[in-house]
């Protein structure tokens, strides 16, 4: 008998048991989902790891003509760190648009960063 209801007369114990119940098997599957997350973490930085371990980084950069168009990109650095990288050969208060990207690892070169427009100082 499909669509049809059955009343059930349940008493107070009953109600407050599988409310109960059903509470420690809900807080038993989020226990098993945090579980899972915390095993999952590791092995996503760990292919983050393989796929990006940078031996180097590589800065490009483009000079912004009197059109404002960049013009071609030049190689300008090439550092094992990615931080304070100084670039020589920039004409003072031309504005540049730079461009790094990560070597090594699986892939052999990341992506271009997204661009960076700055005035050489």
């Amino acid at each position: 008998m499909a669509g049809r209801s059955c009343p059930i007369e349940l008493r107070a114990g009953t109600v407050n048991h599988l409310a109960h119940a059903i509470s420690f098997q809900a807080q038993a599957l989020r226990s098993q989902a945090d579980a899972l997350k915390f095993q999952a973490e590791p092995l996503k930085f760990q292919a983050e790891g393989l796929k990006f371990n940078a031996r180097s980084y590589e800065l490009r950069v483009a000079e912004v003509g009197p059109d404002n168009m960049p013009g071609p990109f030049r190689p300008a650095v090439t550092r094992t760190g990615s931080r304070n990288m100084a670039v020589d050969a920039l004409e003072l208060g031309k504005l540049c648009v730079f461009q790094v990207r990560a070597a090594g690892g699986l892939t052999g070169y990341s992506d271009w960063s997204d661009a960076v427009v700055q005035r050489a100082a």
